[in-house]
């Protein structure tokens, strides 16, 4: 997601959504909750799926994915938001006691679909989880095997869909901010010297980050 400069590295330099998008329907990449405090994300919970990729690149991908969410966990502004590059989107739903839901698709993922997913999977955490994360915490701290069921399960973009039918429409779902991480990053803020400070990306992934800037190209998961 984010432009090249927030490319998640990889050795074989292959741009996301290309290669490894074989599948018919759009995918779902990831779905990860966290809690902001005093402007740092904690991951309450997450669900990955990399398996459309191939077995070296899950590694790298999948650890773009966490920095990318966390990134945009940290930055964006209460409400709903979208976050789009090249093929692929990140949207955003932060509520007014800083808990944020991230999604991580493919660009062509039903708008509606994906907006539905995460403000019903943040009410539910909150609901089912209410009082396990209120002292100081790790990061994956609730387990939430739910998470990982609703990649699954709405892959199906009608499956949201139905969902959504059955819900009373919420007044956020109207108001959506459409943005890019340029526009999210502090002033002075560079993308460099986040992914060398981050605990998210290994030290192999930020060398591929660093060699696929250099040679001017793009890696599997288009992030950074």
């Amino acid at each position: 997601f984010f432009r090249p400069s927030l490319h998640v590295p990889h050795p074989r330099g292959v741009a996301f959504g290309r290669t490894h998008m074989a599948h018919s329907a759009p995918k779902l990449f990831s779905l990860i909750i966290f809690k902001v405090s005093g402007g740092k994300a904690t991951i309450l919970a997450s669900a990955l799926d990399v398996s459309s990729f191939g077995w070296l690149e899950r590694s790298g991908v999948g650890e773009g994915l966490v920095f990318a969410s966390r990134t945009l966990a940290e930055r964006v502004s209460p409400g709903l938001s979208s976050v789009n590059q090249d093929q692929a989107l990140a949207y955003c739903y932060k509520d007014a006691e800083d808990h944020v839901c991230v999604l991580m698709c493919e660009e062509t993922y039903p708008k509606r679909a994906a907006i539905t997913i995460i403000t019903e999977t943040l009410r539910n955490f909150k609901q089912t989880y209410a009082g396990q994360y209120d002292g100081p915490i790790k990061d994956n701290h609730i387990a939430a095997p739910e998470l990982a069921q609703k990649l699954k399960r709405f892959s199906d973009p009608g499956e949201a869909d139905k969902l959504l039918k059955i819900e009373r429409e919420l007044e956020e779902t109207k108001c959506i901010m459409y943005s890019n991480i340029n526009a999210l990053l502090q002033r002075g803020e560079k993308i460099d010297d986040l992914v060398s400070k981050t605990a998210d990306l290994s030290t192999h992934t930020k060398g591929f980050y660093k060699t696929s800037k250099k040679l001017n190209r793009k890696c599997p998961c288009s992030v950074m």
